[in-house]
């Protein structure tokens, strides 16, 4: 009742990160059985097998949402860290070589479209609407700060480094709206850059977003920003940061028309 009275949204700390979903080892499955429980493959799929993901938990807190009249935002898709290792290498087996970008490729849009697909998909079986109760998603969280991964393989081990010109993010946020348009929820949810210290890096942030919303359109040709929102995760000291740093990247947010 505390958190009926007072909230009106939560977030999941660790069920919706790829180490949750994924494993911390690969249950890999035939592409058959795949497709049996609903996963979206691409054409560009070219591997025998496909790693199971467990929505258990998931599930079980999307019905507490909708059980208790509340929201979700949707934390996280893309992320260097609690990702496991072995979802960037050779036959999802730790201890292999990193596989290809093409590879790559078509498991990042697997993976994008089967969580969001499944999410959606709940959301028709409990309210007979997609965008319905994950009204947001950090598609790509922390990516300023992926330098701190240290030497774990992650997106940057097969991807390289690409600055503020990130191409497999881009191509996240392409395959996250694609989704939403998929199932007509564009217009209910909105799809999210996360980072935490964003006063120190509010420029990088909004080239960032830029680079991401460039040249996109919707399926008439009319430019769509499909990052919509910038997550300011904060945490706060009395002395850090200033009152006017956090103002001015407010600012900074603000005036790029996101939310």
């Amino acid at each position: 009742s505390h958190v009926k009275k007072h909230y009106n949204s939560f977030t999941l700390e660790n069920e919706m990160k790829p180490n949750s979903l994924l494993g911390f080892w690969a249950t890999p499955i035939s592409k058959k059985q795949a497709r049996e429980k609903g996963y979206i493959l691409p054409d560009t799929y070219k591997e025998t097998y496909v790693p199971q993901l467990n929505f258990e938990q998931l599930d079980k807190s999307i019905e507490t949402a909708y059980n208790n009249d509340l929201k979700m935002r949707g934390h996280t898709l893309l992320w260097h860290s609690q990702t496991p290792q072995w979802f960037f290498v050779k036959d999802y087996k730790n201890g292999s070589t990193v596989v290809t970008e093409e590879v790559m490729d078509a498991r990042l849009e697997f993976y994008i479209a089967t969580v969001m697909s499944h999410v959606m998909e709940k959301e028709i079986e409990l309210t007979g609407e997609a965008g319905s109760i994950v009204y947001a998603w950090d598609v790509v969280n922390e990516y300023l700060h992926h330098g701190y991964a240290g030497n774990i393989t992650t997106w940057t081990s097969v991807y390289g480094e690409q600055n503020l010109k990130p191409t497999y993010v881009k191509k996240a946020y392409e395959l996250a709206y694609e989704q939403l348009v998929n199932y007509e929820a564009q217009n209910k949810v909105t799809l999210f850059y996360n980072d935490y210290d964003t006063y120190d890096c509010a420029d990088d942030i909004v080239s960032l977003v830029n680079f991401i919303n460039q040249d996109a359109t919707d399926k008439n040709g009319n430019p769509v920003k499909i990052c919509g929102g910038i997550g300011m995760q904060s945490h706060l000291c009395v002395d850090y940061p200033t009152i006017e740093s956090y103002g001015d990247a407010l600012d900074k947010f603000l005036n790029t028309g996101l939310e």
